[in-house]
């Protein structure tokens, strides 16, 4: 019987988790900056980012954490700048808006 490596062992894996804070100090919303601030543009479903926003926003409203808020809304703002940017002129694709709550 082969044992395989779990993903992280395997040489993406480690060079992205070498990218994401791991101190014990980092909270998840560095860990998620740091991320964002490494990716690079891929193609994405529409529905993944508006499904994303959704949650994201709500986590920005809601989260009793400043720092967890902040980089909430801060992702909230980069996902609708991408989606705006992939409707192009028109609008949001097939006349699909984009839910805020607030």
């Amino acid at each position: 019987m082969q044992v395989t490596s779990p993903v992280r062992g395997r040489g993406l894996g480690r060079g992205v988790s070498q990218l994401i804070p791991q101190a014990p100090s980092a909270t998840p919303a560095d860990q998620a900056a740091t991320v964002l601030a490494a990716l690079q543009p891929v193609p994405v479903h529409l529905g993944v980012l508006q499904a994303a926003v959704v949650l994201l926003d709500s986590t920005a409203c809601l989260s009793p954490d400043e720092q967890t808020r902040q980089a909430a809304t801060a992702t909230v703002e980069l996902l609708r700048a991408a989606m705006d940017r992939a409707a192009g002129p028109l609008g949001p694709e097939a006349g699909r808006s984009m839910p805020r709550i607030s």
